[in-house]
């Protein structure tokens, strides 16, 4: 494989920042929601689903989930959708039977973040499950790679953040890479420091207490579980299949 001495890394530590990314031109967007959308992503291509279609609007997801009668998951606000199947449950998902059609999949920030980084390139998701075979593929690609934190409704997230940290350190330890903005200098400082207790510092995020309260201690198990699967979900354009 040709060396390419370009290969950077930038981070978006919120969504809002992507329009004022540095790397333009083609590049790898890995989007990453911990808190549940990446694994839930994981969790049903790797079991019941070849495909997901994620949709950033409610309305959108309940009409085509009634004209195609597709199997729908996704919450608002952590709390599971009137109209779905599953909730953003990656436990649930990962029960799920074979299917014959796509799944429908509306979250509160990580299908927003596909929808907004769908123009910039190529999309791939970002777990802690999937963090060796994501590492993996990404060195053997010759882009820059961005790595767009979904955050909590337009905030910082801390969970998404300590990933992006872990998967930069990962990269830098593997490759000739470099990263280019202080969004992935602090993220990797901060995740070099949480590393040591990582279920520690999670308990004091905001939204691990919001799931907590909302009783998905199972599914934050499952997202902090590092490579449980090697599935790797890609953006076609309008589909989420396994890389």
């Amino acid at each position: 494989m040709k060396k390419n001495l370009n290969r950077s890394i930038e981070i978006c530590l919120t969504p809002g920042l992507f329009q004022f990314r540095q790397t333009r031109g083609e590049l790898i967007t890995v989007v990453v929601d911990i808190f549940r959308a990446g694994s839930s992503m994981c969790a049903a291509l790797a079991h019941g689903f070849d495909k997901i279609l994620p949709v950033s609007d409610v309305e959108i997801a309940r009409k085509l989930k009634i004209q195609n009668k597709w199997m729908a998951a996704g919450e608002r606000d952590g709390i599971k959708l009137d109209f779905a199947d599953f909730g953003n449950s990656p436990v649930a998902l990962s029960k799920a039977a074979p299917q014959q059609h796509p799944l429908i999949l509306s979250t509160s920030n990580g299908t927003r973040a596909i929808e907004m980084a769908k123009k910039a390139g190529e999309i791939v998701i970002g777990t802690f499950n999937n963090m060796d075979a994501l590492t993996s593929w990404l060195q053997k690609q010759d882009h820059p790679i961005l790595i767009l934190c979904s955050g909590w409704m337009g905030n910082l997230s801390l969970e998404d953040t300590l990933f992006a940290g872990a998967l930069a350190d990962n990269l830098l330890a593997s490759a000739n890479y470099k990263l280019v903005n202080d969004e992935a200098l602090a993220a990797l400082e901060l995740w070099r420091i949480a590393k040591t207790d990582l279920n520690k510092v999670m308990e004091t995020a905001t939204h691990y207490k919001r799931l907590v309260q909302l009783g998905a201690l199972d599914d934050i198990e499952y997202a902090l579980s590092f490579n449980n699967t090697n599935v790797i979900p890609r953006f076609d354009g309008e589909f989420l299949t396994n890389l």
